[in-house]
């Protein structure tokens, strides 16, 4: 029911993806986005780091979910061969694909920090200190990353 014309609601209904596979999907696809990104090159998306704002929003969600490792080791076999750059990413173990991102996040951290601040906080419409800041966020990415190995 539209409540301001009492008429009624436009769209009776919306499919609506649950928040946990959301939260899968976004550590698979950075798990494979990440190793593969050329810097600079045609196909780069530095606003990729959106992905890492939305897990340490999704986090304690997806930590109390009891299938949330099995969603993200769905997610990861469907994104298995998706990397165009890294032609020896296809096949390796979950956790080497987790290694090698959270590497890339350690050793980038600068650049990634960067981005976060311009593609996270830049617009952001939260509140001063509502937006978690990068280190923060990483954090999280790497609590997802540790129930997911298990």
């Amino acid at each position: 029911m539209n409540t301001v014309t009492n008429k009624s609601a436009e769209v009776s209904r919306i499919a609506c993806i649950d928040p946990v596979e959301s939260a899968a999907d976004k550590l698979s696809a950075l798990a494979w986005r990440i190793p593969d990104r050329v810097w600079g090159g045609k196909d780069d998306d530095p606003s990729l780091v959106r992905h890492i704002h939305d897990l340490a929003l999704l986090k304690e969600l997806a930590l109390s979910h009891n299938n949330f490792a099995t969603l993200v080791s769905a997610s990861m076999q469907e994104d298995d061969r998706r990397s165009k750059n890294n032609p020896s990413f296809a096949g390796l173990p979950m956790s080497e694909k987790f290694q090698q991102l959270l590497a890339i996040l350690e050793t980038d951290k600068e650049a990634y920090a960067r981005e976060y601040d311009l593609f996270v906080r830049g617009v952001s419409y939260a509140a001063e200190g509502e937006v978690p800041d990068f280190t923060a966020a990483v954090l999280a990415v790497q609590n997802l990353v540790k129930i997911s190995v298990l």
